[in-house]
């Protein structure tokens, strides 16, 4: 039935295409902006899993394949990406090569383990089930090398979001301002746990105005646990 078929393939808006321009190098090399220091206590785990979701960004050059940016961020290699990856969507539609899959301009991408039930088995990488999604083909995904980076967004979920967002953000990840105030302004209406310290450009910051403090685009971020 159409109403039980639009509940099937409905892909939440984290995973769609909400990315923000950026610029430099595909690495770690810090973008103009505000830098945010922040210490979570070691059972905050749940503060990883959910930042990772709004996503963080990456420039790669023009024309990489997917499997190659993936492989230029920290803790994922050709393993990881064979067997702890189970769904790779771009600008949400869904990656079964990534070998070939080339990046687009100002894509997001979502990384997922396994999902569960016929929605996790349609949207699997080269799933026996492909042929139950949503069908559309990746714009300009026949560019060919130039010189010059793209701009993307890296969202983790799930299992990858545990896996590898610790260690990414213990080396610090750039993201969207707005992002990060829409996960602050959340984390602290839901009154979660209020982090140990916060710095803000390497000085002390009340929590609670660290939102209006930010003035940049975009922010490095760096969390670590205590």
């Amino acid at each position: 039935m159409p109403g039980e078929a639009a509940r099937m393939f409905f892909i939440s808006p984290l995973f769609m295409n909400h990315s923000h321009a950026g610029s430099g190098p595909m690495s770690m090399k810090k973008m103009p902006g505000d830098t945010i220091q922040i210490e979570v206590s070691a059972g905050a785990s749940d503060f990883f899993t959910a930042l990772s979701g709004y996503g963080f960004i990456f420039d790669a050059p023009y024309g990489t394949s997917i499997k190659a940016f993936l492989e230029m961020v920290p803790g994922i290699d050709a393993d990881y990406i064979e067997n702890n990856i189970g769904t790779i969507l771009q600008n949400g539609k869904p990656v079964d090569d990534p070998d070939t899959c080339k990046v687009t301009p100002d894509a997001a991408i979502a990384l997922s383990g396994a999902l569960p039930g016929l929605f996790g088995a349609a949207f699997r990488k080269k799933g026996c089930f492909a042929a139950l999604r949503p069908q559309g083909d990746h714009e300009n995904n026949d560019l060919d090398n130039e010189n010059g980076n793209v701009t993307l967004t890296l969202k983790l979920f799930n299992l990858t979001a545990k896996a590898l967002g610790p260690a990414l953000l213990k080396k610090g990840a750039h993201m969207s301002a707005d992002n990060f105030r829409s996960f602050w302004k959340n984390r602290l209406r839901l009154g979660k746990e209020t982090p140990v310290t916060v710095l803000l450009n390497e000085k002390p910051v009340d929590p609670v105005s660290l939102e209006k403090s930010i003035h940049s685009e975009k922010i490095f971020l760096i969390v670590k646990t205590i």
